[in-house]
């Protein structure tokens, strides 16, 4: 699956779709760096919109996780001699993270952190206050 900007610009990033329920379906996959699009990308590959982290969108398919089970290694030896257990060689993965927006944010804006109970009351934290633009 080609998960390239131009490519899934062409999809609408249906293939970043397609390629997360492939590896739902063979339980396996390489994936490769990508870019996640930004305002300066936008005019850069001519994109219809600024698609989300594909990183994400197939973390979110595959349940929130990137890695179920480890890929076991013959002739990696463990550093101590009596390590048994499988070494798992991998990049952290967190899922959330790909989960945020961007917005310009005037100068004089704050940015709050706000978090709404089930009753509908609002905790706000401020997270930033923009001395200039943001």
């Amino acid at each position: 699956y080609d998960l390239g900007l131009v490519h899934r610009n062409e999809t609408d990033d249906q293939v970043t779709v397609d390629s997360a329920n492939a590896t739902k379906k063979y339980g396996v996959a390489v994936k490769c760096a990508t870019i996640t699009p930004n305002a300066a990308r936008m005019p850069e590959y001519n994109l219809k919109e600024m698609w989300k982290s594909p990183n994400g969108t197939i973390r979110a398919i595959l349940d929130g996780t990137v890695f179920r089970t480890p890929i076991l290694v013959k002739g990696i030896t463990p550093y101590i001699p009596t390590w048994t257990k499988p070494i798992t060689i991998a990049r952290h993965a967190y899922g959330d993270v790909y989960k945020n927006v961007e917005m310009k944010c005037p100068a004089g804006s704050k940015a709050e952190l706000v978090c709404t109970d089930k009753d509908g009351n609002e905790t706000r934290e401020t997270i930033y206050n923009f001395e200039c633009d943001g």
